[in-house]
């Protein structure tokens, strides 16, 4: 293993994607509104459990609770559509139990893992005042803002990184790394001459070009060094 490859290994370690401790859980057709978004974010999004659509969630941004809405599955699977079709309106409210049900089991353990103060403050109230209902959407929350979360912070990191070139000083903050741009964009002739650059100088210091690094691995180093 090069000494680039070493670094980014141990660089990235410790951080874990919402996206990859959450498998299958997925955010799309997200809308964020970044202005009107205060004690949490103003955005709406579909919820997708292997790649079903499942849930509609939306928030107005003024700090409340996520709303929900269930969705209409219009696009399920061709192999589970035929079955469904054949035992009619009951299986599919139990075809969408399902993945709600493993939705929400997601979620749950998501919290317990990585937001221990929450989970445990949850699980409190569930003793006390909240439903079952409420305490599933109380989980969800969580995992959907972690997620929105992310997926705002990969939007960011992708429009910087197709603009400008990113360099990583690799010896930077005692070795923790520091990650600045440039005001060259990512052309061909500019990523080639930048390469020419860094190898000049990498008898003397060690850098590594962000730009030709793979999108998961660019989303680590953003989020552990940036």
């Amino acid at each position: 293993m090069n000494t680039h490859k070493r670094w980014i290994k141990d660089s990235i370690h410790n951080t874990r994607l919402v996206s990859e401790q959450a498998a299958g859980v997925e955010i799309r057709s997200l809308i964020h509104n970044k202005g009107s978004s205060n004690d949490t974010h103003d955005f709406s999004a579909q919820i997708y459990i292997d790649g079903v659509k499942i849930l509609r969630v939306e928030n107005d941004g003024k700090g409340g609770d996520n709303y929900y809405h269930r969705s209409k599955h219009s696009r399920m699977p061709s192999s589970s559509t035929a079955w469904v079709k054949k035992h009619g309106s009951i299986a599919i409210e139990a075809y969408s139990q399902n993945f709600y049900h493993k939705l929400i089991d997601i979620a749950k353990r998501y919290c317990q893992s990585e937001r221990w103060y929450e989970y445990e403050e949850i699980r409190l109230k569930e003793q006390t005042i909240y439903g079952e209902e409420e305490v599933d959407f109380a989980y969800l929350d969580i995992l959907v803002g972690a997620l929105v979360n992310e997926q705002l912070t990969l939007k960011d990191m992708s429009k910087a990184i197709r603009n400008r070139i990113h360099i990583i000083d690799t010896e930077a903050n005692d070795n923790g790394g520091f990650l600045y741009s440039t005001n060259k964009r990512p052309t061909d002739i500019h990523l080639a001459n930048t390469k020419k650059v860094l190898k000049g100088i990498g008898k003397h210091f060690d850098y590594i070009l962000m730009n030709e690094l793979d999108e998961t691995t660019q989303l680590k180093l953003w989020l552990t060094i940036a």
